[in-house]
C-alpha cells in the first residue's frame, strides 16, 4: 500500500499541543507535523505561498486549514483516513536547509 504524506504546520493551540504532546509521547509538541493518509487530501483554495495548518485534533478525526486566509475551505479528516502522524520538525528543517542550498547555488555566477 502506498502512503500520501503530507507536512502541516501545528496550529498554535493550547488543547492541540496537549493533545500532540500526549500522543506523541513529547514534552514539548512539534511546530510541524507528519501526516499520512490512505487517501489524498484536498489542496483546493490553497494559492502559491499557502501553507497547510493541523487546526485540531478531534475525537473523530482532525481539522486542516490555512492559518493565514479564511477563504480556504477548512477541511475535516476522519481517523479511518489517517495512517499515522508523526513529529515533522526535523523533515522542515532539512526542507529549508535544501532550499537555502539550492537559493546559493543559484546565485553562484558561473566561470
Amino acid at each position: 500500500m502506498n502512503e500520501l504524506v503530507y507536512l502541516f504546520k501545528v496550529a498554535e493551540s493550547e488543547p492541540l499541543f496537549e493533545k500532540l504532546g500526549y500522543f506523541l509521547l513529547l514534552d514539548e509538541a512539534p511546530h510541524y507535523v507528519r501526516i499520512s493518509t490512505l487517501a489524498p487530501l484536498t489542496n483546493y483554495g490553497y494559492g502559491p505561498g499557502s501553507e497547510g495548518a493541523l487546526l485540531a485534533w478531534l475525537d473523530e478525526g482532525i481539522v486542516y486549514g490555512d492559518l493565514d486566509n479564511a477563504e480556504i475551505p477548512t477541511t475535516f479528516v476522519p481517523w479511518h483516513n489517517i495512517s499515522y502522524i508523526s513529529s515533522g520538525d526535523a523533515l522542515k528543517m532539512q526542507l529549508e536547509a535544501d532550499a537555502e542550498e539550492l537559493e546559493e547555488l543559484s546565485e553562484t555566477p558561473e566561470d
